[in-house]
């Protein structure tokens, strides 16, 4: 199992505050399906819409590319430095 990595400053990061809660809470489930899915911060255009319940999550979306915490990749999305801060999927799989 893979455990979501938050710096308890998250809350108060300017590129949080310029999105607002709603994208902010889409990005920590976002977060917590690419650790339990292994996909190296990648978030497919598929599946998006179930990863909370808010009901924009493309308008949610967008706020996170303008703000750069996510990155327009074919058919989704990637998280900015996922991999920075979150294990690998090769090192999840190595323990």
């Amino acid at each position: 199992m893979a455990w979501v990595k938050l710096d308890d400053g998250f809350p108060e990061h300017p590129k949080v505050q310029q999105v607002g809660g709603d994208a902010a809470w889409l990005h920590v489930c976002a977060l917590a399906y690419c650790n339990r899915n292994l996909t190296d911060g990648f978030i497919a255009a598929q599946v998006v819409g179930r990863l909370s319940d808010r009901r924009t999550p493309r308008k949610l979306v967008e706020r996170l590319v303008e703000a750069g915490l996510w990155h327009v990749e074919n058919d989704g999305w990637a998280i900015h430095d996922f991999l920075a801060f979150q294990p690998s999927k090769a090192k999840v799989e190595a323990e």
